[in-house]
Parts: structure tokens; sequence; C-alpha cells
């Protein structure tokens, strides 16, 4: 059961309402004191899938609350809401039935009224100069390098560096920093002299706006993100004109025309629920999360917007959207924020849990697997739906204007891979789908993948046409939606690369097909007529081969062809699972794809230059990212006869280049280009076979065992001018374009 608990969150299924709310249908709860019944307790209905019926808004506050409040009493159960998920029911406070005490009172307020907007600025960039990988043009995405062409912006634990590139490697130095003493920045997106960093927080018990609640369980622990505009036109002193906290974490970043898009998520998991002792408890427990949940203010539904410990609301009541059909308690919302000195925000919510965020430069779609109810099924593995009934629900949101807005929901069938199984054709929406599971399944039930195009219509997201039937036993590894076409590629043995025509988006048609082995996942468009594949290369059987890059001709959409393929056998990319990793540099036909070499005389991590002159895939050459003064410290080494001396003879555990360290209290431990690691007094004792104090070891000094590090996995790929900038942990190394020569590193630690 704890596998398919795992899997069950894909589907959706209809309520139908049956009477009581009570264990016996009665209406009456624990102790037998009369609990409101504000909603029928729902049973669910297998036969009837249904994923998406109408969504509206319920305008006033008043009309809000209740009917978040009468979904909540429909859907909690004994151990809180059950989030459909892969953790099953989640209780937040986790009270006993025992040490349950009324709810106390919590911070009231209605919503705020909408405030003034100011203006987006403009987008900068001549062509010198690398940007994002983006996966659509004009459309940035956050990510954790930026650059104006001058500048490089790094977020670097918890710093934003300045880095002045401008004069190439020769003169590249750290120019100002930021610390964010009390935040974990996580990415940033970058206009006319403004960063805009976000961050993940959490929130601490003794802050002031917590103190402000009387039950000091509410929302503590509850992740919120904190959005900075940082001033960088004095790249000496990078300087924060404005924070604010906004509650919940940042499925995804965009900016179109200087100004933000932030898809949030949000969960309730301030609400005070108990839990039972045991089983026999449940009804109990029940019954009081019912009430819990019947005396819950508004503004623990919803998230807000913190700004010196103040509270605002993020949205207004009218911009909240609720589904007939329940999709869960976690609230999504677009909030729209311009690129200035101040973080002004406007917002639209919906009463839906969000995944994966795909963005045109109008519209911002957001997708999860649809919700069901765990708790309403029961453990009867029989009742539990099968993995070829799950569906994926998606959401559209305007971001053309200053404030955004709520659009359309729909279904399709089967799950999204990533943002790339979503594109726009012509304001029509493409959605690449994999339904079932390939390693679970019979023969008459066989994982495929899918094809849909969607229309809005109302507030409903409609199939307009569909390819079905792709890659029978296999699942979506990449997909590229690009112009009139999309590229999918499929895999379980071999990689079918297949062509679908959207000229009609009614009736997308397949057109063309292409089997080889191994898989591309992740696709990147050369030109009109080539595509570039980063994925594996695999035996016949299927088996993983390594590393593998194919160029594939799709001048003839009807006839795909393989007109290059380099592989490296024992390696794998970061490009799989981090677009923002890859880089192409049109103007000399370059792909620049970081690779991981298990081979240690290949030198570990390395970055592969790609040449697609031609309409030929030729690799020009290689850069790893090494560190002058290898195993420089400020300790004692110890090697050779000393080792068996100090660690009983056991020197065959200290691996080629290696070396122990002995660190005295006032001495930096670590090496320079080094893994090391402290030998505990346990360890000691067991190579030994003495005691610290019987070596002669003080309790002060700290004994390290240093092993050589590989070359760094490179993170990123800049191009400035004439300069290639790699990027390694905190080294920043400068190789001529041209010659991929290593040149000057700008360390950043």
């Amino acid at each position: 059961m704890a596998v398919r608990g795992k899997w069950i969150a894909a589907v959706a299924l209809v309520a139908t309402a049956c009477s009581g709310g009570s264990s016996d249908g009665s209406g009456v709860g624990a102790g037998g004191a009369a609990l409101p019944v504000f909603g029928a307790q729902p049973v669910y209905n297998l036969a009837k899938v249904e994923l998406v019926s109408s969504v509206k808004a319920q305008g006033s506050c008043d009309a809000l609350a209740e009917r978040l409040r009468r979904l909540g009493d429909e859907h909690v159960g004994p151990y809180g809401f059950g989030w459909g998920g892969y953790y099953g029911p989640m209780p937040t406070s986790g009270r006993t039935v025992d040490e349950f005490a009324a709810v106390s009172d919590s911070v009231g307020g209605q919503a705020s009224a909408a405030t003034e907007k100011s203006l987006p600025l403009s987008e900068g960039g001549d062509g010198s100069f690398s940007g994002t990988n983006n996966q659509e043009a004009g459309v940035d995405e956050a990510d954790t390098v930026k650059t104006d062409g001058k500048q490089m912006y790094l977020l670097r634990d918890n710093r934003l560096l300045v880095v002045d590139v401008s004069a190439g490697g020769a003169g590249a130095k750290v120019r100002g920093s930021l610390t964010f003493d009390d935040a974990s920045p996580t990415s940033m997106l970058l206009a006319d002299g403004v960063v805009m960093v976000f961050s993940q927080r959490y929130i601490d018990p003794s802050a002031p706006e917590v103190k402000q609640v009387k039950d000091r369980l509410w929302r503590m622990g509850a992740p919120r993100t904190q959005v900075a505009m940082v001033d960088v036109s004095n790249p000496d002193a990078p300087t924060v004109t404005d924070t604010v906290d906004i509650d919940g974490d940042l499925a995804a970043a965009r900016m179109v025309g200087g100004r933000a898009h932030l898809a949030m998520r949000f969960t309730p998991l301030g609400l005070p629920f108990v839990v039972p002792q045991s089983q026999i408890g449940e009804d109990t427990a029940r019954d009081m999360n019912r009430r819990i949940v019947r005396d819950a203010p508004l503004e623990q539904w919803l998230p807000h917007l913190w700004r010196d410990g103040k509270r605002s609301d993020l949205v207004d009541c009218d911009s909240v959207w609720i589904p007939d059909t329940f999709a869960g308690v976690q609230m999504t919302s677009i909030v729209s924020v311009p690129m200035g000195a101040r973080v002004e925000t406007s917002a639209v919510s919906l009463l839906a849990p969000g995944e994966t965020v795909y963005a045109s430069s109008t519209s911002m779609y957001v997708t999860a697997q649809a919700w069901f109810d765990q708790q309403t099924i029961g453990e009867n593995s029989d009742e539990w739906p099968k993995p070829s009934e799950w569906k994926t629900a998606v959401h559209r949101f305007s971001i053309g204007d200053a404030q955004p807005g709520y659009v359309a929901s729909g279904t399709v069938p089967g799950t999204v891979r990533n943002s790339f199984s979503l594109g726009e054709v012509d304001s029509h929406l493409v959605v690449a789908t994999t339904i079932g599971l390939p390693w679970n399944s019979t023969d008459d039930e066989k994982s495929k993948s899918q094809l849909t195009t969607l229309s809005t219509d109302g507030t409903t997201l409609v199939e307009r046409g569909s390819v079905t039937d792709l890659g029978a036993g296999e699942t979506i590894q990449s997909v590229r939606i690009i112009g009139k076409r999309a590229y999918l590629v499929t895999f379980r043995q071999t990689d079918p690369f297949f062509v679908v025509d959207l000229s009609d988006v009614a009736a997308p048609k397949l057109v063309g097909e292409l089997k080889l082995l191994g898989y591309s996942g992740y696709l990147h468009p050369v030109s009109d007529d080539l595509i570039l594949g980063i994925g594996r290369d695999a035996t016949e059987e299927g088996a993983d081969q390594g590393m593998a890059a194919t160029l594939f001709d799709v001048s003839d959409p009807a006839s795909p062809n393989a007109v290059g393929r380099w592989t490296q056998p024992g390696a794998y990319s970061d490009v799989e699972w981090d677009h923002h990793s890859f880089l192409y540099w049109a103007k000399t036909a370059t792909a620049f794809v970081p690779a991981t070499v298990y081979d240690q005389a290949s030198g570990g991590g390395q970055l592969v230059a790609l040449s697609t002159d031609g309409n030929a895939l030729t690799e020009r050459g290689r850069v790893s990212i090494t560190q002058g003064n290898v195993g420089e410290t400020q300790c004692a080494k110890v090697g050779g006869d000393q080792i068996a001396a100090t660690l009983g003879g056991k020197s065959g555990i200290i691996p080629t280049g290696g070396f122990i360290q002995l660190c005295g209290p006032n001495q930096a431990k670590g090496a320079v280009g080094m893994s090391c690691m402290d030998v505990s007094d346990d360890m000691i004792e067991s190579y030994a076979g003495k005691t610290r104090e019987q070596l002669g070891f003080g309790a002060d000094t700290a004994i390290q065992m240093c092993t050589p590090d590989v070359a760094r996995t490179i993170e990123r790929t800049i191009v400035v001018g004439d300069t290639l900038w790699t990027l390694a942990g905190d080294v920043l190394q400068a190789n001529d374009l041209a010659t991929l020569a290593a040149g000057p590193q700008v360390q950043l630690g």
C-alpha cells in the first residue's frame, strides 16, 4: 500500500453527497455534543471520473470564508487534511485529543484594497553576451547566475556577488557582495540595474508576528518566500531597497517586459488539528477537527504578505477562485511584481495545488496531478484507481496586464514530465503526457504517451485535438514545442523521436518517427532544421552506456534523421534535469554541455564543446576547472612512515595524493582542492588500536584525512564578448571562446 499511496495523487474523483457529518450520520459529535453540519462528508464514486467542473470567484470575503469552511468541513479527517500526495494525511500541530483545547483567537482583518502599481521597466541586451537558457524567447527565467554583459551576478550560499567581467579574464574581480543573514537565496531575476532575489525562509517561533497570535502553533514552521529588490547600479555596493515575505514557497518565477510573475504555493499549515491516540479515537478526532475548520478565520486559509513584521493581504477576496470539484486545500497564487526600488504586488489565487509551471509572454500555466482525498477511499486496494486513470489538472492565468487574472482550467490524461511538456501555438495550449507506468502494467494496460491541444472556452480548457498511442510501453523523456511542431522522445529500451505537426490545432498529426538506441532527456533547437538532443546512450536491451548527444535533421518532418552522434561512456550531464546548465552559442554554432565523467583519468567534471557547424556534430574540445595551490593548508601534514605510526600501519586507507593532517585550535581546517574529513576518536582507536591520548594527540588537536577533489562539476556557462566563463563551486574561470584555453580564475569563496 505504501507504494500505491505515493502515486495515487494523480486522480481526482467526483464527490457525491451523503447524509451525516458525524461518524453515525446523526450530526452529533464526541461526548454527545451537537456538531453543526456545515457540509456533508462526501463519498467518492470511482465509476465517475471528472477532473474539472466550474471555477468561480466568491465575491465577498464573507462568501469566501463560508465556502472555504464548508470545503474544510467536508474533507477534514481525524489526522487533518489528507493531501492526496506522497505523504498521506499530514497533521499540523500533532496534539492528541486529550490535549485538545478550544481553538484560540487569531489575527483578524479584511482584505485590503488594491494598491497603485508602478510601471514595468524595459529589458536590455545587445547580443554580445549570453543570457539564461530559457524555454521561451522573451520569457526570462529565474536562475542563480545573471549578467548584463558588464557585471556578473551570482548567488553563492547566502550571498549575492557582483563580479566585473567587462575587461575579460585578466581584469575580472569581485566588486561587491551582499549577505542575506536570515534567508537562503535560491534564484533571481535581473533588469535595468535591479536584481530581484528570491529566498526561502521559515518562521521563527519568537518572531513578532507569531507572538501576536495566541495559538503559537499557527503557521509555525511554514515556509515563506522573501522577495528582495537589490539596487546594483553601483557594483561596489549592492543595496537592498525593499523586502517583503510572501506566505508559501516559490514554484517558479518568470519575467516578461520587466515584470516578474511568481507562481506561489501555500498550504494552511497552521490549523491546530488534533490526532487520535489510537484508531478507536478517530471519530472523536474527526469531529474535533471539523470544529477547528469551522472556527478558522479567513486569514488562516489565505497567503499573506509581510513587511517589517506586519501582515497585509496578498490577494483580494474577489480574486480568489475555487473549483466546484474539490481539488485540495493548497492555494496557488500568481503574483505580479514590477522590477523597481519597491516590491509592489498584485495577485490572483486558485484553491488548487500547483507543481509544474510553464509561461508564454501572455499566460502562465500551472499543472498538478489531480487531487483526491485518500481518507475517503480507505485501505482497500481494490478501490485505488489504476495508473491508467491518473490525470493532470491544468490552470491558465493571464499575465499580460499589471493585474494577473484567472482564465480557465482543464484536464488531460496522464502526467507531465516538466515545463517543456507544455507549449503554446496561436494561443492554444499543447500538453504532452504519459499515461500509465511502463514498469507496472499488463499487456492490455501498457503505458503510452499522448499530445493534447486545448482551447479556452469560458473558464474551461477544452480539448481540441490529440495524437495518441505514442511509444507503447515507454514514458516521455523530453519534449520541445517550437513553432507549429512538437518533438517528443519516449524511452524504455530504444529512443523513438517523434515529430508532430501542429499547423491545425484541432487535428494535430504524427508525421515522422525515428528510432535510436538510448534517449534524449533535453531537446534544443539549433536552427529551423536542426534539433540537438542531450541524454543517454543504451544497448538494444536498454542498458545504460553513458552520456550521448544526437543532432536531428528535421528539414523533412516526415523523415527525421540523425546526422550526428557523440557519446561519452561512464558520464552523465546535469542538462537532463537542469536546462539552465546548457548553453548554445549560435555565433560559433557551438553547444556547451557540462559532463561528469566517472573515469577518474578523464578528470571528473568537464565542459564539452560540441560543434553543429555544417549540419554535423563534432567535439571541439573540453574545459575543466582546477584550483591552483592544491593541498595548501594551515595544518601540519603527516605522511610516509608517520601515517603508519599515526594510524597503526593502516596507511592503505589513504588514497593516492591524500594525506593526514593535524590542525591546532588556531588553525583553519581543510586544504585547497581537497576534501577533508575529521577522523573521530572511535576511528583512531579502530585504525590504530590506541586511543587519542595514547598516540600523544591533545584534545584540542583535530585529525583530518584529506583526499584530492576530482575536477569540479561545471554548473553554468556564460559568454561575454570573447570570453567563455565557466562556474563551478566557488571558482569562476575565464576561457578563450575560440580555443577554450583556460585563463584566470576569480575566487568566490
